[in-house]
């Protein structure tokens, strides 16, 4: 760095003993540059990312594309997964949207934390290009992209749009792993079973909460 980018290198010399005190350059690079980052490579820089917030209730998947041409980054409280093909990415993204991986999620993610472990957990086909299910599946994932702004910002119908293709996204997915429509109702229905037995049971510890204040 310091002789193919001077100014960078000079720049990050001022705060070398901060840099080197800090607990990721302590803990992975303790012999290393003083500049040196955790988990960054060229899938930092992919065009595109699917994410999903690593605290929440449940998987709500988004795929980031670039900004006036420059990658986003996401922020660290984000779990990413990177794409150079803007189809494969929105996939990937329909499928964990989907009823059946929020509802298989559910079984083995304890509480609230999620992780890129997830995507080890559930089997997503490799993107084809000629394959109809993946494309169908990546249209209505740019579909519902566009239509989650108006229907985020109040507007009825867009609501109702998106709702529908939430509901076309579940059963493609449901069709591509085989899963039929029976199954997929089964599915649904257990999982708005877990939503009442969690929210019954966060409103009874708000309960108890109240009255021990």
């Amino acid at each position: 760095m310091q002789s193919s980018w001077p100014k960078t290198w000079k720049y990050l010399k001022r705060f070398e003993e901060d840099l080197r005190n800090s607990g990721v350059v302590k803990r992975y690079f303790p012999s290393g540059p003083f500049y040196s980052m955790f988990n960054i490579g060229d899938y930092t820089f992919m065009p595109y990312k699917v994410v999903f917030r690593e605290i929440s209730s449940a998987i709500t998947s988004a795929v980031v594309e670039p900004v006036e041409g420059k990658s986003v980054i996401p922020d660290h409280k984000l779990v990413m997964c990177q794409s150079d093909n803007e189809y494969e990415a929105h996939f990937i993204c329909a499928v964990l949207n989907s009823t059946i991986v929020e509802f298989v999620v559910k079984t083995f993610v304890i509480e609230t934390q999620h992780s890129a472990s997830i995507l080890q957990n559930i089997r997503i086909p490799r993107y084809d290009r000629n394959h109809s299910q993946h494309n169908l599946l990546a249209n209505l994932s740019m579909r519902a992209h566009n239509m989650a702004t108006e229907a985020y910002a109040g507007n009825r119908k867009a609501k109702h749009e998106l709702r529908r293709l939430e509901e076309e996204i579940d059963e493609a997915v449901a069709e591509l792993w085989g899963v039929t429509a029976k199954e997929l109702e089964e599915i649904q229905s257990s999982l708005e079973e877990l939503g009442r037995t969690a929210s019954q049971g966060a409103d009874r510890e708000s309960q108890e909460e109240n009255e021990d204040a």
